[in-house]
């Protein structure tokens, strides 16, 4: 029987958290430019985005780590998620490209929990 990914776990909470983090970061520079929400400069605040960001941090790390130790021992998920955490705290370098870097670096996040989801799963069905 196939387990389907968002069932109730860990990586489909990161996996919706993170694509939404990477569709917001996307979407919002458009919203706001076109003035539909100019008025809420709430959303851009960078005690929020911060938040938002160790939440995501926090939710990766109780999942791929124990994942890969106690599942796979394969650091791909851990490499990718690394990966879109770098670039998302890269985004204060370059200001102009701060939506695109931040929508790639939340994808990767995504992908790293979906990755780490699949290594899982196969793990558990090649033990059984």
């Amino acid at each position: 029987m196939q387990e389907r990914f968002f069932k109730p776990h860990i990586d489909s909470v990161g996996f919706v958290a993170a694509t939404l983090c990477a569709i917001h970061c996307i979407s919002l520079p458009l919203i706001l430019s076109i003035g539909v929400l100019s008025g809420s400069t709430w959303l851009e605040n960078e005690a929020l985005e911060l938040g938002f960001i160790g939440a995501s941090l926090l939710i990766a790390l109780s999942s791929l780590i124990p994942s890969y130790l106690k599942n796979h021992r394969r650091p791909d998920a851990l490499l990718i998620s690394g990966l879109g955490f770098g670039i998302i705290m890269s985004h204060s370098l370059v200001e102009s490209l701060e939506p695109v870097l931040m929508f790639v670096g939340g994808s990767c996040v995504a992908l790293a929990h979906w990755y780490n989801w699949r290594l899982t799963r196969r793990m558990k069905y090649a033990r059984a």
